[in-house]
């Protein structure tokens, strides 16, 4: 991680070794997802946000659900299958929001967000 000009940047290997550290929560699933949970995971996406690095709204996904949903299903089995998935989905665009108080040029004065890809959110839901 590195702060530059108020802004954080996070490598996807550095969220591997945080994610590999992290102890295993026995309550969550580990049986490979189904194409229902593929097709609730879409719907729950929330609509009018800005899209990721995919440039793919989620919009676009609900307005083919039942096709998205089953296509999805076959890359996400053979994410969970693997244990690879692409660097595409773990990546993320970080901008940051002024707070609307406070002089601007004071990086204190700013929120940061991540704009993640809505596939690689859907996979994590």
């Amino acid at each position: 991680m590195r702060l530059s000009n108020c802004v954080v940047v996070l490598h996807s290997n550095e969220l591997d070794n945080d994610a590999a550290s992290t102890p295993v929560d026995i309550s969550v699933s580990i049986d490979e997802p189904s194409v229902e949970e593929v097709y609730a995971a879409i719907k729950r996406l929330r609509n009018g946000r800005a899209p990721g690095p995919d440039v793919i709204p989620p919009e676009l996904l609900k307005c083919a659900i039942h096709p998205v949903a089953h296509s999805l299903h076959s890359i996400f089995l053979s994410v969970w299958r693997t244990g690879k998935m692409t660097t595409d989905w773990k990546d993320g665009i970080i901008v940051t929001l002024y707070k609307g108080k406070g002089p601007k040029s004071e990086c204190s004065n700013y929120r940061p967000i991540t704009l993640l890809s809505v596939l690689g959110k859907s996979s994590l839901m």
